[in-house]
């Protein structure tokens, strides 16, 4: 099969949608078909393009068996709504010029957000009569909305005209949780339309944890001392909601608990200004780690948090989730009841979930599993369990290419 993918996210970005496109992607290739994949120039979570990719001389490019082909985008140096909005406008319109002046697929997969990106897919189906895979991370417009991103009422009309003929006119839309799934499926789209294609574990991480903190590259590399680690790791964005993880540490600043966070983010700089606010001493920020010590980084901790804010309740699934599963972390989350986040550390009894934006809440729930370190650890089993159950990669990489194939009508290529 000839597989185009379209999307604003890829690597060398190294965090969220970036991740698991450059897995899909790749694995795709590994089983022998052509993968080409139209992306941004590399800029997340930083929001700045990396410097390596300015001159041009590598935007376009063979990794890992993928045709990248990059178009240049418009990064802000304020991020928000409308900026954004300027940033996908400036990506789409290239995407369409670069994949219609290329060779024509079997079929395109495109990955949302933006939502915008699905008109280009569509565009392009008809013109080259073939069919289309729409893959939803986060759900746009009802994230933008439920944050207070967009207010205007027409302009949320106007999005939310657009998700429909988007909708109607995708072949397949796949969403990586059930709760995304149904909330989809209650916008008028026809079940046998929709497909269940959660994010991955890298078998890489499912390695058996270390006891024995001693060694740990990530602790060397940083120059920190053994101790009880709670760790927030990938991007630093408003749905995050990240202040109450500072204030939780405010509240245990008594104890020997030390909290890592870990990436960035178009928050990150207000939340440092706030930690210095709060004068927080068991409060560090560190920069995104190399890809190969990620398995140390969170066997150094104790604890991984999800955080969410109390508006996210069924439009995004954090991908640090899987990841903090598969190496066998306890897991608290502060979300929503209600939320995907949520459902998930309930039916893994891998943690606890606390109530959303309350660092009362958040730091007794730290403080329990400080002082109750038997509990942590089966917690921490069951974590490992469940990703081994549930998202083993080949099981769900092989679902994709079932519904692949059905919209080519291509045999499997080995």
């Amino acid at each position: 099969m000839r597989i185009l993918k379209l999307s604003i996210y890829y690597y060398p970005d190294k965090t969220g949608i970036a991740v698991t496109n450059t897995e899909v992607a790749e694995w795709f290739a590994s089983q022998g078909n052509t993968v080409e994949i139209i992306t941004g120039l590399p800029f997340y979570p930083e929001w700045k393009i990396k410097e390596e990719y300015l001159d041009g001389s590598k935007w376009n490019e063979e990794i890992n068996g993928v045709i990248v082909k990059r178009v240049r985008i418009y990064v802000p140096k304020s991020v928000n709504t409308s900026t954004r909005m300027i940033q996908e406008f400036s990506f789409v319109v290239r995407v369409f010029f670069k994949a219609f002046t290329g060779k024509k697929p079997d079929v395109i997969i495109v990955v949302s957000p933006p939502l915008t990106l699905g008109l280009i897919g569509i565009l392009l189906k008809k013109i080259w009569r073939i069919k289309m895979l729409l893959n939803v991370k986060d759900l746009m417009p009802d994230a933008a909305i439920e944050l207070n991103m967009i207010r205007n009422p027409a302009l949320i009309k106007i999005f939310y005209n657009l998700e429909r003929y988007i909708y109607a006119n995708s072949d397949i839309i796949g969403t990586c949780g059930p709760s995304l799934l149904r909330r989809i499926e209650k916008k008028d789209v026809r079940a046998d339309k929709l497909a269940y294609l959660p994010d991955t574990l890298d078998p890489q991480l499912l390695t058996e944890v270390k006891e024995n903190k001693e060694g740990n590259r990530f602790l060397i590399r940083n120059k920190l001392p053994g101790g009880f680690y709670i760790l927030h790791a990938g991007n630093m964005g408003v749905k995050q909601g990240m202040e109450v993880i500072l204030d939780a540490a405010d509240l245990l600043r008594a104890l020997p608990i030390h909290f890592l966070l870990v990436g960035d983010g178009a928050v990150k700089v207000s939340l440092l200004s706030y930690a210095e606010k709060l004068k927080l001493r068991n409060v560090l920020f560190l920069p995104l780690q190399p890809r190969e010590i990620l398995r140390d980084m969170y066997q150094a901790c104790h604890i991984s948090l999800v955080t969410q804010k109390n508006s996210v309740i069924d439009t995004v699934v954090p991908g640090k989730i899987i990841t903090s599963m598969a190496v066998g972390n306890c897991i608290i989350t502060s979300a929503h009841a209600s939320s995907e986040a949520g459902r998930m550390t309930i039916d893994a009894d891998c943690g606890m979930v606390v109530e959303a934006e309350r660092a009362d809440l958040l730091s007794e729930a730290i403080k329990y599993f400080f002082e109750n370190q038997k509990v942590l650890l089966v917690k921490a089993q069951n974590a490992r369990r469940y990703a081994k159950k549930h998202f083993e990669r080949e099981t769900i990489m092989r679902r994709y290419e079932g519904y692949i194939q059905r919209l080519c009508k291509c045999p499997a290529a080995h």
